[in-house]
């Protein structure tokens, strides 16, 4: 009973040991997929969580500006060119925005 039991022990103990070679080159190989994946998948799915977060980033802004600024005050044309990033708003003129 003694040797079966020792037996089944080592048995036991280098499965375990097998399995955490396996798991360790495992996420070894998951970590270099991840820094060399150039797949078309790979760019896909870096493209998607990108424009994910700039979505999130943008409503968040558009929450706030709605909560801050009452749009049907500004002018429209003023509006586009800021958004544009091609007209800027003084620093001075922030206490004439109507809120």
């Amino acid at each position: 009973l003694n040797r079966q039991l020792k037996h089944a022990k080592s048995a036991f103990m280098a499965k375990i040991a097998a399995n955490t070679t396996q798991v360790a080159n495992l996420s070894a190989t998951l970590a270099i997929s991840r820094i060399v994946d150039d797949s078309a998948e790979g760019k896909a799915s870096r493209r998607c969580s990108e424009l994910l977060e700039r979505n999130r980033r943008l409503m968040t802004v558009n929450r706030t500006l709605r909560s801050r600024v009452k749009l049907d005050q500004l002018d429209p044309d003023v509006l586009v060119l800021v958004t544009k990033g091609s007209f800027s708003i003084p620093r001075s003129a922030s206490k004439f925005i109507p809120y």
